[in-house]
């Protein structure tokens, strides 16, 4: 049985006249920590994006555990094991936390949502502590922890991350990297896209690094980190 959990096949995508990704091909493990790399533009977030159902690709396919799901309904992605904490957070601000992650285990009915209540709240206790509060009150980094905390409610075999690190304080970046950390250790793929190439390539198994809409640069996380192109272009060095 194949271990591959997603598979990207000469993906492209299309707004309109602009041809964002150029046949992106990439296979994601189970049980590994996958992160794309690149600057801003580069179709990071569009491929992410395309693996969500939320936009339609122009050629190619995305398989996940076999299947093709490239035509795929975004609500339906999610009910197969595919769940994305988005760019930006995007909580339901005049929600309260609860409530923000009970709309992330909508779709579930199993028997062990408590436990996951449980478990996300062990990983960041300041939401348990606030868990009746509105989330548009919360910090930057707090909207970020409950953004990934809500994705997970939703039990997904992959979690997509967008730039979980974009504008929050550095000592909460630890905090929400620790956490990615836990929770792919605990079985959770995770496809993690990062300006943050230091924090990113330190946790993960795989590096991707995608410029203008193509994929550039891949290989075992160690290796791009002491890649010198790679220090020289996302670690600032010379």
């Amino acid at each position: 049985m194949s271990d591959t959990l997603l598979e990207l096949k000469d993906m492209h995508v299309h707004y309109g006249a602009i041809h964002a990704i150029h046949g992106i091909s990439l296979k994601i493990k189970k049980g590994e920590i996958v992160t794309i790399l690149g600057p801003n533009g580069a179709g990071k977030t569009t491929c992410l994006h395309a693996i969500s159902g939320l936009i339609p690709i122009s050629n190619g396919s995305i398989n996940f555990k076999g299947e093709d799901i490239t035509s795929t309904p975004a609500h339906t992605i999610v009910s197969k094991g595919i769940a994305q904490s988005p760019e930006g957070r995007m909580v339901f601000a005049d929600m309260t936390i609860k409530e923000n992650l009970e709309m992330g285990a909508y779709l579930r009915k199993d028997d062990k949502i408590n436990d996951d209540y449980d478990y996300v709240f062990s990983l960041f206790p300041r939401l348990k502590e606030r868990i009746n509060q509105p989330a548009g009150t919360l910090s930057g980094g707090e909207q970020q922890m409950l953004a990934i905390s809500r994705a997970y409610m939703a039990n997904p075999e992959l979690l997509l991350l967008d730039e979980p690190s974009l504008g929050i304080a550095p000592i909460l970046v630890q905090d929400i990297f620790k956490a990615i950390v836990e929770i792919n250790q605990k079985g959770t793929t995770v496809l993690l896209v990062e300006q943050n190439a230091f924090a990113a390539l330190k946790i993960a198994h795989t590096g991707f690094v995608l410029t203008t809409g193509e994929i550039t640069m891949q290989g075992p996380a160690k290796e791009l980190l002491n890649n010198d192109e790679i220090r020289k272009a996302y670690l600032g060095e010379h």
